[in-house]
């Protein structure tokens, strides 16, 4: 399989994820940054409720950074943002407000 744009959209629509076009925090949303190079996906970073990234990079290493640090010849360009609704969690026993 092909590490294209297209693959990884299929994917991660079966995990509920569609295309999003701002990087800015969303409550009630979990987004994830495809990072591209020669028309190939390289890596991919989450973003955290902070705002910031997370991405793993090697073995039991885990990193938090701002979207575009990861930039460069290792794993490209960020070129597609996806984005998913986050389950309403249900506190004191009063359900939260749906995300909009």
């Amino acid at each position: 399989m092909v590490a294209t744009e297209e693959t990884f959209v299929q994917l991660l629509g079966l995990r509920g994820y569609s295309p999003c076009a701002s990087p800015a925090h969303e409550t009630g949303y979990e987004k994830i940054a495809l990072f591209v190079s020669d028309s190939q996906v390289t890596h991919a970073a989450r973003q955290l409720p902070s705002g910031r990234w997370t991405s793993k990079c090697g073995q039991n290493v885990d990193i938090e950074h701002d979207l575009h640090d990861l930039e460069g010849p290792r794993y490209g360009k960020v070129k597609l943002l996806l984005a998913r609704r986050l389950p309403c969690p249900v506190v004191s026993g009063q359900p939260c407000e749906p995300a909009k």
